[in-house]
């Protein structure tokens, strides 16, 4: 069993915004994510903030982002790591009006996934599967407007 806050705690240490705003708040939740069954069968999913996870439990991360200023911000980047104790879920990461890139070099590069390519000791390649992603990099596509405010996501499983 692992505590959730520590994973927050990860997550937040090396959380990171690229834009020459400082006026540009960052909040970080992380919930689990839970299925609840119905009495009639169907199943829906709800997220909790939870006190601790266990192996194969999955957290869904909101990175909620409000432009504080008065001024349009241009050229957003919000980039995070994945924390290590968890993987990637693949294809979970969104966000409204952005580009989604990862970087399976601890941050090093990113790309868009079908460009992330590994190279075994053999010297084959082939694309990266999402389990290897080590950071995930939201690029805003449009300028930030004055008081601007949503979120970006991702859903990762604890190892």
């Amino acid at each position: 069993m692992i505590s959730i806050s520590r994973i927050f705690i990860i997550t937040t240490f090396f959380f990171g915004l690229s834009h020459a705003n400082e006026n540009i708040l960052l909040e970080v939740k992380a919930e689990e994510e839970i299925v609840v069954v119905k009495k009639d069968g169907t199943k829906t999913i709800k997220y909790v903030g939870p006190e601790s996870i266990v192996p194969g439990d999955i957290v869904r991360y909101r990175i909620f982002y409000h432009n504080l200023s008065q001024e349009i911000a241009e050229s957003v980047v919000i980039t995070n790591p994945i924390p290590k104790e968890m993987e990637y879920l693949s294809g979970s990461a969104s966000g409204s009006g952005i580009i989604i890139f990862f970087s399976i070099d601890g941050a090093k590069t990113f790309k868009l996934p079908q460009n992330l390519v590994v190279t075994d000791k053999y010297g084959n390649q082939r694309i990266a599967t999402a389990k290897e992603y080590t950071h995930i990099q939201w690029r805003f596509n449009k300028a930030m407007q004055p008081q601007a405010q949503d979120a970006v996501y991702y859903r990762a499983k604890l190892k």
